[in-house]
């Protein structure tokens, strides 16, 4: 080869290589995710309430995809820890509402968690469809946990062991149950619980030891008779706080209901007298 040809060839060879290595170059760009799908949810919105959807957790008892809605203070600040307060509705759960007139709102990380429970358990019918047992709480448990772990990577200054866990009827069963078979999960996000019109699900005093607790009974309603189901410990209103040690409000002249206007100042005066 003659040296013009050469150079021609080198000349060549060298166009073929930067083509190759711009189409490369484009192959990688190709591969790399849009900055925008890397990105992280937006930062907390101070006086927003946030829903976070899990579509990948078992349905919900209510029959709804699974969500958890988190009310943010209005004086949000980063640099400050904020406690959870977690209120669980009764009967099926409904889609886990967070509330505000229990505790001050600036103070906490408002929160609402809907209700699980196995699905052979919710084919049957009647109170059994629906009362969240026992034999519910590795279900209940792995579905909040999810949730919870997501609250955290969301608010990386939760105070822990310093919330509130409190809920009406099956919600407040199902805080009794996880406090009996997931004593020292629960305990890590909360310092102080409020059972309203239930609860007796939790066995014993141990979960909660060295916490307040308060007790809420409709003088109707649980004040006046036993409450129980199945393998759960029947018992009265009075037996119950006496046994948690726990302080007690009879709800004058009401049945199985939480007239909020009424009592939710009393919890929430009650919760800062305990220091939460």
């Amino acid at each position: 080869m003659n040296r013009t040809n050469l150079f021609r060839w080198i000349r060549a060879a060298g166009r073929c290589l930067a083509a190759a290595a711009g189409l490369s170059s484009l192959a990688v760009l190709a591969q790399a995710p849009p900055a925008s799908l890397e990105a992280e949810v937006p930062p907390p919105q101070p006086g927003r309430t946030q829903v976070f959807e899990f579509p990948e957790l078992p349905k919900t008892l209510a029959g709804d995809i699974a969500s958890m809605r988190v009310r943010v203070p209005n004086t949000y600040d980063p640099a400050r820890k904020y406690p959870v307060f977690v209120w669980i509705n009764g009967g099926t759960g409904g889609r886990g509402g967070p509330r505000t007139d229990l505790v001050d709102p600036e103070k906490y990380l408002c929160t609402g968690l809907p209700l699980f429970k196995r699905a052979a358990k919710r084919k049957t019918t009647g109170v059994e469809s629906l009362h969240v047992d026992y034999d519910d709480a590795e279900i209940l448990w792995n579905a909040w946990s999810v949730m919870l772990g997501r609250l955290e990577k969301e608010f990386p200054n939760i105070a822990f062991g310093k919330g509130v866990a409190a809920g009406f009827s099956n919600g407040a069963h199902a805080v009794g149950v996880l406090l009996t078979k997931k004593p020292k999960e629960m305990r890590r996000w909360f310092g102080a619980f409020v059972f309203v019109e239930g609860g007796y699900m939790l066995k014993s005093r141990s979960p909660v030891r060295d916490c307040p607790v308060l007790v809420l009974a409709g003088e109707k309603s649980w004040a006046q008779k036993e409450m129980g189901f199945d393998s759960s410990p029947a018992m009265d209103a009075r037996d119950f706080a006496r046994r948690l040690k726990a302080d007690l409000i009879v709800m004058s002249g009401v049945g199985h209901a939480f007239p909020a206007g009424e009592y939710a100042p009393r919890v929430k005066e009650w919760l800062g007298k305990e220091g939460f």
